[in-house]
């Protein structure tokens, strides 16, 4: 314990962290370490902040050189990529909207084979069936006179303007082979009781009763690509194709110059009328 009449003797004793440190002989001197730098003439520290290294390399230019290349590539590959990924969102768009067309125009020529199989083979009463398949691809509104409205103004002229019907079966060979007169005189191609038919071949047609009484028709329908960018691309695309292949015909190619894709589907159905003209057959 310190008495009490001690506290002024050891006031008066100097402190042991002013008193000077005598060097020792026999012990290296230290060399500072990286953290510590020497007193520099003009350079002042504040207390308790740390003392920066004079050996350590400053930290500021290298980082900004590196940011502003990665900046710059960055940007790089944008300016590439942004094209062909547009472009390609554009053609997948374009295919969709082909591919959709496609199961409507499946449906329509469906129709269309249906309507000649029950009206003799008339062209006329396929092409309204098809228009009228097709006019859910032409409809702005909804309603019944809504759908009217856009079968008469837009998918009948569609029809005769942009389509084309073509019957592949019978032939005129095969009505020559197995046609029949009816009580007026006239010729025509039955389509009842056809198992009670014999099944040889016909001389001319090569075909039996039974296959000559169905009916095939080939549509061929031009669709207007609407996508920008794209329609054009797939139509150049398909004409540089005809001109290595040679796959499209003349109305086919006068589709493509009318910047539309001609779309060919072949439906096939049993007569269920009597085929009376040969107008429209093929001849074999």
């Amino acid at each position: 314990m310190v008495d009490m009449a001690d506290l002024p003797k050891l006031a008066n004793t100097p402190d042991v962290s002013d008193m000077p440190v005598k060097p020792n002989p026999h012990k290296p001197p230290r060399s500072p370490q990286p953290s510590e730098a020497p007193n520099t003439p003009g350079i002042t520290h504040k207390a308790g902040a740390p003392r920066a290294s004079l050996t350590s390399t400053p930290l500021t230019t290298r980082p900004l050189v590196a940011t502003r290349t990665q900046t710059g590539s960055i940007m790089l590959e944008t300016v590439i990529a942004l094209p062909v990924v547009l472009l390609l969102g554009l053609l997948i768009t374009q295919w969709a909207f082909i591919i959709q067309a496609r199961s409507m125009l499946d449906h329509a020529s469906y129709m269309a084979v249906r309507a000649g199989a029950l009206n003799q083979g008339e062209l006329a009463p396929m092409r309204r069936a098809f228009a009228r398949a097709i006019t859910p691809m032409n409809l702005a509104g909804t309603g019944a006179q809504a759908f009217e409205t856009a079968f008469l103004t837009r998918s009948l002229p569609a029809a005769r303007m942009h389509a084309r019907f073509k019957i592949l079966t019978p032939t005129r060979a095969a009505f020559a082979d197995h046609a029949q007169t009816d009580h007026q005189g006239r010729r025509y191609l039955p389509y009842q009781d056809l198992d009670k038919h014999p099944r040889r071949p016909g001389r001319r047609s090569g075909v039996s009763l039974q296959q000559a009484t169905r009916l095939t028709l080939e549509v061929t329908y031009g669709l207007d690509l609407l996508v920008p960018l794209a329609g054009p691309l797939i139509i150049e695309a398909a004409q540089a194709a005809d001109a290595l292949t040679g796959n499209y015909d003349a109305r086919e190619r006068l589709m493509l110059a009318n910047d539309r894709l001609p779309i060919r589907i072949t439906t096939q159905a049993r007569m269920q009328s009597r085929l009376y003209s040969t107008r429209h057959l093929p001849r074999q």
